[in-house]
């Protein structure tokens, strides 16, 4: 009798390419942990727990610290979210597709449809002046609001945020491309984001347009889309691609960019439109220390523990998360930390639904969620497998769970399920043991689905064979 321990932290199957791809835990993340032997283990995304329902679909959302506001674009309304059941109504912002939202000392902007909105002292304005032109997208810095509306880069006044004068504009410069998007870095530079370039420029006090561009730190690569963009603990991370290359979910750094997205997700970029890959967005979380980078595609959702990917590897820390059992897009969106609730909120990508993070649950909106894993591919000559043990955390469970275990010795089609109990409420001492599972010829995978409200969590695997 034999023994062998198998990590579960990400998995292998075969594709129609005849190549090798992860199976990515799905609703489980990563966490670098050595727990028995194992070198992480995988524990239930926190639910979503409804808080309350407001006008429409999320657009954006953002705390403001200055004004001490949680501000989200509900629909086309601009609400606050006050309390944890309640919100208040401020205007109206026209338009259907994400918002930008800076912010400066005075006032907090919403960017919606080519249009300005600045909520200020109370009240909510559109900006009627002509020279602001169509902006997509906006940041603030050193006093200036800073816009590009796709092709040129202004700012407004530094005597009045809400003018633009006709002389501050600028382009950039290091390729014709479009500019989708801007972003301030830590250390008070502009970021320029064309599809395929990315510039710096800093501000040097000029009369008219008052940036001047950084040649030496300029990038040729870009971004797919305006909100294909985030920051994670002061790094800058990107949906895009050079010219003539697939898109691919990359780390930029001093003069470099580094591709972190696996051969599956780099799969599912390649076969998307333009029109969706535009209109993807990226987001970011820090929940103590574990920083989340989450992919929101139009039908898919990934995310990146950056935590785990500094100990183990960047291909260990990738998740797939969805709601509901058909594999769709997470539903939750444009996530903010609320101080005032201590509280991660989210929108709905759906309908007016308002969400709190819930980290005693699984649960999203009360409603079943599934989750699953499949550990590699394991080289198994001629071995008749007679038991597996996975290492659980039992006994917290509302109710009795089952695990629905399958198994596959060709990476493409899997068995039947076999249905195992996860573990009993209030019994905290229950091994997790399946017995059974036959002979194998050459190779084996072993795949574990659970349907649950409760949040489970599996670490080493050991199988022994004979």
């Amino acid at each position: 009798m034999g023994e062998i321990q198998v990590p579960i932290v990400r998995g292998d199957k075969l594709s129609n390419q005849t190549d090798y791809r992860d199976f990515m835990p799905k609703n489980m993340i990563a966490i670098a942990k050595e727990i028995r032997g194992a070198q992480g283990y995988l524990i239930s995304h926190a639910g979503l727990k409804k808080l309350m329902t407001a006008s429409g679909e999320c657009r954006g959302g953002f705390f403001n610290d200055r004004l001490g506001k949680h501000f989200q674009v509900s629909g086309n309304s601009l609400i606050t979210i006050d309390s944890v059941s309640g919100y208040s109504t401020i205007g109206t912002i026209d338009g259907s597709d994400q918002c930008s939202m800076p912010y400066s000392f005075q006032s907090q902007l919403v960017i919606s449809g080519g249009n300005v909105y600045r909520y200020a002292g109370g009240v909510l304005t559109k900006l009627a002046d002509p020279d602001f032109g169509r902006p997509i997208d906006g940041d603030w810095i050193d006093g200036y609001y800073f816009f590009t509306d796709g092709e040129y880069l202004y700012h407004t006044l530094l005597s009045d945020e809400t003018q633009v004068a006709p002389t501050d504009y600028a382009v950039a410069e290091i390729m014709p491309d479009k500019s989708l998007a801007v972003m301030r870095t830590p250390d008070n530079l502009m970021m320029v984001f064309g599809r395929y370039s990315t510039e710096y420029f800093t501000n040097d006090g000029t009369s008219n347009f008052a940036f001047i561009r950084i040649p030496q730190k300029s990038l040729e690569i870009g971004i797919c889309g305006t909100y294909c963009k985030a920051r994670v603990a002061g790094n800058v991370f990107i949906l895009g691609s050079r010219r003539y290359e697939s898109p691919g979910i990359y780390a930029l750094g001093a003069g470099e960019a580094q591709l972190l997205s696996t051969p599956t997700i780099n799969d599912v970029l390649q076969n998307m439109s333009d029109a969706d890959l535009a209109g993807s967005a990226l987001e970011s979380r820090t929940d103590g220390d574990m920083q989340l980078l989450i992919v929101r595609l139009p039908h898919k959702t990934y995310a990146l523990n950056l935590s785990v990917a500094q100990s183990i590897g960047t291909a260990n820390a990738w998740s797939e998360l969805s709601t509901g059992v058909d594999g769709g897009a997470w539903i939750a969106c444009n996530g903010v930390y609320n101080p005032l609730l201590a509280k991660w909120v989210y929108g709905s990508t759906s309908d007016g639904n308002i969400y709190a993070l819930d980290y005693t649950s699984a649960a999203q909106d009360d409603e079943f969620t599934e989750c699953e894993f499949q550990t590699p591919l394991v080289y198994a000559p001629s071995i008749r497998v007679g038991l597996i043990e996975l290492n659980t955390i039992t006994g917290f469970e509302s109710s009795n769970t089952n695990v629905f275990l399958s198994v596959t010795d060709n990476g493409v089609t899997d068995s039947g399920e076999y249905v195992q109990l996860y573990g009993e409420s209030g019994n905290y001492n229950t091994r997790f043991v399946a017995f059974g599972f036959g002979y194998f010829n050459q190779q084996f995978s072993l795949k574990a689905r659970v349907l649950t409200k409760d949040r489970i969590n599996f670490s080493g695997l050991k199988v022994r064979y004979g």
